[in-house]
Formats: C-alpha cells, sequence, structure tokens
C-alpha cells in the first residue's frame, strides 16, 4: 500500500496515395513504389467490414506482394505506429486490427465496405452468432466527439462489464485517458470493454477528460477502494484553461470521498509532441505542481524527463496517433516508457 495513504486526500491525417480497391490485383502493379504505411491501411480498408487478424494481414500482405510479412517481431506495436491503425481483443482474445479514421477521399470508400452485408464464411469465422448483455457500467463517456471510430457488427454489441477485464494492477483500478488505457492493454493484458464508439476499460476511456473522469466516478456501479488516478492531458491538448483544470480535478476528488474511495494522484508525463507550444507546456508544469502541492502525487513526469529537465523521447512511439476519443494527435508511451511507468508505480505502491 501507499505509505501514509490516509494523507492522500482527431482531424485524420490526409493519405493522399492511398488506393482503397485493394481486390484489384492491378492496385499494385508497382508494389515497390507503394508506402508500407499505404499498403497495410490499404489492406485493412478492404477488411473494415470485420477488422483483420494478423493472419489476415500476414495472408493478404503475401497475396499481393510474394513477400515474406515485414514485422516479425513487436507485431502489435509495429502495426499501431501506422498512423489511423487500430487494435481491440475479440471474446476470444484474438487481436482484430481496423482503421480508426481515413482521408475525405477515401472515407465514403470505407463507409461502404463496412456497410456489405457480410459472407457467410466470416460470419462463421468470427463467432457471429454471439450476444452481449446491456451494460451496467453507467453512461458513456460525455466528451465523445462527432468524428469518433465507430465499431462495426457484434463489435458494437453491448457487453457487461466485468470487474477481473477492466484495467487495473493488483487490487487497484486505473482511471485514465489513453496512455493509462494502452499501458493497461499491452502490459497488464486487461480487455477493452465492447459495445463503445470510443476504446474504454473500465475507469479508462480514450479522450477521457477531468469533468468526465468525475461523472464516470459518481455513476460507475464497481469501484475498488482504491483507484490510480492519470487525468488531464486530454484537457491539456484541447487548450483547457488551467484554473477549469483545478476546478474539475477538485470535483474529482469530491466524487471520490463521496463514495469513501481513496485516490492515489500521479502527476502528468510530458506530452512529447506539444512542447513547441509554450502555452501547453507551462499548462502542464503548472498542473503539475496544483497535484504534488495538494496530494501525496507520485511523479510520473520525473521518470520521463532526464536530469535537465528534458523528455525521454525514447519513451515515446516515433510518431503521434489519433485517438478515438480526441480529435487531438497523442504521442502516446511505447514499450519502454510504459514499462518505466509501470515499474515506478509498482515500487511505490509498498
Amino acid at each position: 500500500m501507499l505509505s501514509d495513504l490516509n494523507e492522500v486526500s482527431s482531424d485524420p491525417p490526409i493519405v493522399e496515395n492511398m488506393n482503397p480497391s485493394f481486390n484489384n490485383a492491378d492496385s499494385f502493379a508497382n508494389i515497390d513504389d507503394v508506402p508500407l504505411d499505404v499498403l497495410m491501411r490499404s489492406i485493412l480498408i478492404s477488411r473494415a467490414k470485420t477488422g483483420a487478424t494478423i493472419q489476415d494481414l500476414r495472408s493478404d500482405y503475401y497475396e499481393h506482394t510474394g513477400e515474406k510479412f515485414p514485422f516479425e517481431e513487436n507485431i502489435v506495436d509495429s502495426l499501431l505506429n501506422i498512423p489511423g491503425v487500430i487494435c481491440y481483443k475479440d471474446h476470444n482474445g484474438t487481436f482484430i486490427f481496423n482503421l480508426s479514421r481515413t482521408s475525405p477521399k477515401s472515407q465514403h470508400i470505407l463507409n461502404m465496405v463496412r456497410n456489405q452485408k457480410p459472407s457467410y464464411k466470416s460470419m462463421q469465422n468470427r463467432g457471429s452468432g454471439i450476444f452481449f448483455k446491456s451494460p451496467r457500467n453507467g453512461g458513456d463517456n460525455q466528451c465523445f466527439f462527432r468524428d469518433n471510430y465507430d465499431y462495426l457488427n457484434k463489435w458494437s454489441r453491448p457487453q457487461e462489464y466485468t470487474e477481473n477485464g477492466s484495467a487495473h494492477l493488483y487490487i487497484y483500478q486505473l482511471l485514465g485517458d489513453d496512455f493509462f488505457l494502452f499501458m493497461a492493454k499491452m502490459e497488464l493484458n486487461c480487455q477493452f470493454t465492447l459495445g463503445h464508439r470510443i476504446l474504454q476499460s473500465g475507469l479508462c476511456v480514450s479522450g477521457q477528460t477531468i469533468a468526465s473522469a468525475a461523472e464516470r466516478v459518481r455513476t460507475f456501479r464497481n469501484l475498488s477502494k482504491y483507484i490510480i488516478v492519470n487525468i488531464g492531458s486530454v484537457d491539456i491538448l484541447h487548450g483547457r484553461d488551467l484554473m477549469d483544470m483545478k476546478h474539475d480535478f477538485l470535483e474529482l476528488m469530491k466524487a471520490f470521498r463521496l463514495r469513501n474511495i481513496f485516490p492515489i494522484v500521479t502527476t502528468l508525463a510530458p506530452l512529447a509532441n506539444n512542447y513547441h507550444r509554450p502555452c501547453l507546456k507551462q499548462n502542464l508544469e503548472h498542473f503539475n505542481e496544483f497535484l504534488r502541492h495538494n496530494w501525496q502525487a507520485l511523479d510520473l513526469w520525473s521518470i520521463m524527463v532526464n536530469r535537465n529537465g528534458q523528455t525521454l523521447y525514447e519513451c515515446y512511439q516515433s510518431e503521434a496517433r489519433y485517438v478515438t476519443g480526441s480529435n487531438q494527435p497523442h504521442v502516446m508511451w511505447n514499450k519502454i516508457g510504459r514499462q518505466r511507468i509501470l515499474k515506478f508505480i509498482k515500487s511505490q505502491l509498498l
């Protein structure tokens, strides 16, 4: 347990040369001239109806290039580094890949593919006869954006919330945005909750703001006594006023108190793609000082910078990506960064 615990009071990228007509063998006659990320997105567009497994991607890639699949190690991380690619697990634990959003020029094609009737074979392979119960985890996140990715077919059927699969570390639930969400997914094998347009797992929701986190705590049915909190990055990325952020965070703490929950507050890690914007950098630093001053915060910021306060870019993915709950690009933590954060948190839970 944390020592002295009682004191703890997306506009999508434009892909101009993406060719979605992947069923035509002549589409990639000059395959050597096609960038790998464009090729992979084109494969995913052709499978946008049901998504693609790793085996689907392997076979399609070989069929159209005659070459071995380019990713053999860290396949999931490598594919997620391609802009616009998202991943989730089906009820069998199989990774399913799809596109979150595409350029306006190809969006209508993606919509047509998704609106096609599924083939009998694909329905058999994906276990389409399985239905899920209505959700019991309160209302949806209130900070939806109109361009959020919409899950398809059976994935859009709501699933009953199960505590064991939600974002958690030992007995502690995790509350956060995409940074904690993907750390829980990739490092702790937690499951995304099916039936939502926005990727989420328990109290971790893509694009979640401080205000929406407070509302989620008020209405969420299954809450642990201890919750690790990392929230505020989305507010900063969207340019929210610092005083409003502080007010919302106090409301979040009030929601915890009313439900007899002990929050374990963490500071925000640097936002690797926004330190060229002085106002955002200043807001993040001031917000972290607010957290340190008022709570016994686990200082995640300090372990993601060097001695000179410079961001450790080796802990971040190489490119920004769009997430399902926000229209602002995020540079996510890579495996090194996720493991670094996780190791630090574990070391503090004494």
